[in-house]
């Protein structure tokens, strides 16, 4: 699953409008939008600035890393949307 993919996915599960994440992100709903929809590459600050609108944080994990990361993300049981749900 790619970024974009990732980003459309936690704002559905906090049950957010492309105008409410815009809102919060600072951009226009036609920019989330065209993001969502592939028609634009969106530079890495519009990622930041969308991640950040959802409560994320943009980490760079050494490729070496990434196997010993995903187990012990796979080990708590908890899926990143989960952690983003007040409600959980």
């Amino acid at each position: 699953m790619n970024i974009v993919n990732q980003l459309i996915a936690l704002r559905k599960a906090q049950r957010l409008t492309q105008a409410e994440l815009a809102g919060r992100a600072a951009m226009t709903r036609m920019t989330v939008q065209r993001i969502e929809s592939a028609d634009t590459d969106p530079r890495l600050s519009t990622i930041e600035h969308l991640a950040k609108a959802l409560g994320l944080e943009l980490t760079l994990v050494p490729s070496s890393a990434r196997p010993e990361l995903d187990g012990w993300v796979a080990s708590t049981n908890v899926t990143p949307t989960a952690l983003l749900d007040p409600g959980h």
